[in-house]
């Protein structure tokens, strides 16, 4: 059998993993090349937190779409290539601490339902009754109980162990000069050591993106934005439900401890967890939940998540160039859109159209 692959993915978060699985699932041949480790960037990033988004837009259908399959996803993840990414229903409070925010929280029961999506509003005592430990200064917080949590930090491993299951190959600690073309056609990538030649490239370095296509004069609008987070474990007991308003979330996971964060913050490349990060994110976590200020440390991690210039997920083939495909842009939501990101593109590399490829395509981008 022939070493070449039918599919080179340039990028190994959780995006560029899901691609390679759903491909292998369909009998192709993918090859991940990462510069790094699995997971390393965005992936990182994120807080784990996974719920379908309210709402009739393009976006938020894509993310009910992509959490009703995500659960079962992840059994055949582990059935597969033994790695538990360790989902969890823990459910959403959002929290008010204003009379404003209250307002604006129990406005949004009406427009969950229109979706089907059980909320409702939980006054300041019913809140507590859910999350004794909650701060006396909230005012109440909607209840979204269709929200789940999953290992983040496991999840691109357990797609990449699925994936070499059925065929797939996965390197790591690849210099990725570039991609190579001849007229139309995509046709692999550019290594230090030399080519790797492929029928079709997909692009899924989240915000390394933009240079991989400028080296072959494709624009994808993607920028960094970092996030730190970090991990807490309480001193007693625990937060079982995420509890989140517009400055913090806080997110369980199996093993008792908690992701707590996340940062936004437009840093250009750096991707280093800073002070003054930790000490904004245990300042707000402390303000919703007093008791977690006697929590144990357990790690600070950061990473790069790659917007889009509208904020919305790029995934789909650029119009005129054969060969090449691109997933990025997922900015916030590449967890709980990575099952979906990795079937369109697997379809669309097997000739299948989808509305969401043409939503979420990056000809979007491309002057009138």
């Amino acid at each position: 059998m022939s070493s070449q692959p039918d599919v080179v993915i340039v990028g190994g978060g959780v995006i560029g993993c899901s691609i390679a699985f759903h491909l292998a699932k369909r009998g192709m041949r993918p090859l991940v090349l990462e510069r790094g480790r699995l997971g390393g960037e965005a992936t990182t990033a994120s807080s784990g937190i996974v719920y379908g988004h309210h709402g009739s837009d393009g976006l938020a259908r894509l993310s009910r779409d992509s959490y009703a399959v995500l659960p079962s996803e992840i059994e055949e993840l582990k059935e597969l290539g033994g790695v538990d990414a360790e989902l969890i229903k823990c459910g959403r409070l959002d929290v008010a601490l204003t009379d404003a925010e209250a307002s604006l929280l129990r406005g949004e029961v009406g427009p969950h339902a229109e979706q089907g999506l059980a909320a409702e509003w939980l006054d300041s005592e019913q809140a507590r009754e859910l999350e004794p430990a909650l701060s006396e200064s909230i005012l109440g917080g909607l209840h979204v109980p269709d929200v789940s949590a999953v290992n983040n930090q496991r999840l691109s491993d357990a797609y990449a162990a699925a994936a070499t299951r059925l065929g797939a190959r996965v390197r790591l600690g690849v210099d990725i000069v570039g991609l190579t073309r001849s007229g139309a056609q995509v046709t692999g990538v550019r290594l230090h050591e030399g080519d790797i030649q492929a029928g079709h490239v997909v692009i899924a370095a989240g915000a390394w993106s933009r240079v991989l296509g400028e080296s072959i004069g494709v624009s994808i609008p993607v920028r960094p934005v970092r996030g730190q987070n970090l991990n807490l474990l309480p001193a007693a007991g625990s937060v079982r439900t995420n509890v989140t308003n517009d400055e913090c979330v806080i997110v369980p996971r199996a093993d008792g401890s908690l992701v707590v964060g996340v940062t936004v913050e437009d840093s250009g490349f750096d991707s280093r967890v800073t002070a003054e990060g930790v000490r904004e994110i245990l300042d707000r976590v402390v303000r919703l939940v007093p008791a977690l200020g006697e929590a144990s440390f357990t790690w600070a991690i950061a990473g790069l998540r790659p917007a889009s210039a509208d904020d919305l997920p790029i995934i789909g083939a650029v119009s005129g160039l054969d060969g090449l495909s691109i997933a990025a842009g997922h900015y916030r939501s590449g967890i709980v859109l990575s099952p979906i990101t990795g079937s369109l593109i697997a379809g669309q590399i097997a000739g299948e159209p989808s509305e969401y490829l043409s939503i979420f395509g990056p000809d979007r981008f491309q002057s009138s």
